[in-house]
């Protein structure tokens, strides 16, 4: 709890140092272990947070969210097969997980794979049909040329949590996207 407080007061520094001592005495507990990488790519230490990943699914192979927050922060350095591989296996281990295959599409596209890119931005809006399913779909629209449609799932993602500040930041990186 400690560390968490320093997380959510941007210490990362005095975070990493109480994870250590939370660690050491529970090295098998995901959530600390998970919080030490995140803690490490908040400081700037992408690398150190790559490696406490590799670390987090050696320890807990099925762990989905660890794959894809991993291809994030290789997405984030330019490795993008690197990432690809990272959400190919979180979509392996989790069929359902509709957010893999948006940040997979994207990937794809970044190597100019626009049929895979497609495949998956389609798999997406497969996977949330009505708007109780939207969680992302709206890059999918976005990002398939259906602005209107992006628009309406990010406004319904809104009025069903206006007070809940993920919603405000997908809306800001759906109207960025949109320029």
């Amino acid at each position: 709890r400690i560390a968490n407080c320093y997380y959510s007061e941007v210490q990362y520094d005095m975070c990493l140092i109480t994870l250590e001592k939370a660690i050491n005495m529970e090295p098998d507990w995901q959530s600390l272990l998970s919080m030490k990488a995140n803690a490490l790519f908040e400081s700037g230490k992408t690398k150190e947070a790559i490696d406490q990943w590799d670390s987090i699914i050696d320890k807990f192979p099925d762990y989905v969210f660890a794959y894809n927050r991993r291809g994030w922060l290789k997405k984030g350095i330019n490795d993008v097969e690197g990432a690809i591989e990272d959400y190919s296996m979180a979509i392996t281990l989790d069929p359902e997980y509709a957010y893999a295959y948006v940040s997979r599409a994207n990937m794809y596209e970044k190597q100019g794979n626009t049929e895979l890119a497609k495949a998956d931005y389609e798999k997406v809006i497969e996977l949330e049909p009505t708007p109780d399913d939207y969680q992302v779909s709206m890059y999918a629209y976005q990002a398939l040329g259906n602005i209107d449609k992006a628009i309406e799932v990010m406004d319904t993602l809104i009025a069903r949590d206006s007070t809940s500040a993920g919603v405000y930041y997908d809306a800001a990186c759906l109207y960025s996207i949109m320029h």
